[in-house]
């Protein structure tokens, strides 16, 4: 009997280790108050931690135990790694449009960030939430158009709350959390519908996506790892599951399930059997499941178009690199001694292309690969021995060179202006 309670003991106490520290708050030592960027950039009051470093700018220079509020459209705020808590309410509300938000540590907060009503085309960027009771926020018809993007999002109830349409959710890491995202709709008046869930890793929450209600459809969710999440996915009825996407279609692919049990027999990367999100369903599955885990490396920005390639792999993958000059990509894998490695790169074509085939390099020696077709990426397959090597993609040439393909244009836009002047001539 003794064995068993101390077992129930010991279970009990696995699971309140992401609540310690709720009940017990201890404020970060710096500046109390509440703080506002006013709609002039005007800071508000003049002693709050925060410097202005350009007409739009703004860095926070030290801890702050109370809340900002962010009424300057266009405002970029860079945290610069400093915390914001807020027990009792909301750490950071944004009632403008066009903000980006930065590099700000925010903790034991019943809010951690608060978009509600008319907030529009806002960025949360690279900030850290945790042990919050609601991380991040976004509620309401006109919450439109934000972008939520490489955050680390942890142990709170809920990770992200989204009670508003038209928002991307890109590229977060999203653990630990009671519900790690939570579409849901309210009275029948705010609906959740038209968000983009993609490229997040979803791992260890209680639930990792929960829709809740009649009018949560048309979100658009693949690219995501679900890793070691109790409920991977969970609809609380009534819902309209089928209206929802699953998979970004073939060759893109959907999402990574640890549970998948299918094969992948013609090693493109993606299970030859659909994913059940809900058991037998024809309708609500993951149509293309990805085999092994994702991950999405951000190679540049050139005439304003930002580039991406994205990586399915067994392997561990390290030191992604693209070099323009020398116009090839290369990364490390890594996994265990003696087993078998596979990746699935995914080259956009306007940033790097052959004309005459591909080398593709283990350690310098080249080796056997397939090719997917798709008119806008080059996905390559190819597998190798595990233990720790690099691969090295090689192209022929690279962005911001023209591809082929829009070369044609001019030569052709050339020769009509020429066979037009030749014309004129002969008829004088």
């Amino acid at each position: 009997m003794k064995k068993v309670t101390c077992v129930i003991l010991f279970i009990l106490f696995l699971i309140s280790l992401p609540y310690l520290g709720k009940f017990n708050v201890k404020p970060v030592k710096g500046w109390t108050g509440t703080v506002y960027i006013r709609s002039d950039g005007s800071i508000d009051p003049v002693t709050a931690p925060i410097s202005i470093v350009g007409n739009f700018s703004y860095i926070l220079t030290g801890d702050i135990y109370g809340s900002l509020i962010i009424q300057r459209t266009g405002a970029i705020i860079d945290g610069a790694n400093h915390t914001i808590q807020k027990p009792d309410g909301t750490a950071i509300t944004i009632q403008a449009n066009s903000v980006t938000l930065k590099g700000v540590v925010i903790t034991e907060s019943s809010t951690g960030i608060m978009m509600i009503g008319i907030t529009g085309n806002n960025v949360i960027y690279n900030n850290t939430i945790i042990d919050n009771q609601y991380g991040i926020q976004l509620s309401g018809d006109n919450c439109l158009n934000n972008l939520i993007t490489a955050n680390i999002i942890s142990k709170n109830i809920h990770g992200i709350l989204l009670e508003a349409s038209d928002n991307r959710i890109y590229g977060n890491k999203i653990t630990w959390n009671t519900y790690g995202i939570h579409l849901k709709c309210r009275n029948s008046e705010i609906f959740a519908v038209n968000n983009e869930i993609i490229g997040n890793d979803i791992i260890k929450n209680t639930y990792g996506i929960f829709l809740d209600g009649y009018d949560v459809y048309r979100n658009l969710i693949y690219h995501n790892n679900f890793i070691d999440n109790v409920n991977h996915i969970f609809f609380d009825n009534p819902c309209w599951d089928e209206f929802n996407s699953w998979d970004d279609g073939y060759p893109s692919g959907g999402n990574y399930w640890d549970d998948y049990a299918g094969i992948d027999a013609d090693s493109d990367g993606i299970g030859d059997e659909p994913y059940f999100i809900r058991e037998a369903s024809e309708v609500i599955q993951d149509r293309y499941p990805l085999i092994a885990p994702i991950k999405t490396f951000y190679v540049g920005t050139w005439q304003g178009m930002k580039f991406f390639v994205d990586i399915i792999s067994n392997s561990t993958i390290s030191d992604f690199y693209f070099n323009l000059d020398g116009k090839f990509i290369s990364f490390n894998v890594t996994g265990e001694n003696g087993t078998i490695g596979f990746c699935r790169v995914t080259i956009p074509k306007d940033l790097l292309w052959v004309i005459d085939g591909w080398k593709v390099l283990v350690n310098g020696q080249p080796i056997n690969y397939t090719i997917i077709p798709d008119p806008v990426n080059t996905y390559l397959c190819f597998t190798y021995q595990h233990s720790t090597k690099q691969i090295k993609i090689q192209g022929t040439h690279a962005i911001p060179e023209w591809p082929s393909t829009m070369i044609l244009l001019p030569i052709m836009i050339f020769t009509a202006l020429l066979v037009i002047i030749t014309k004129k001539r002969l008829l004088k």
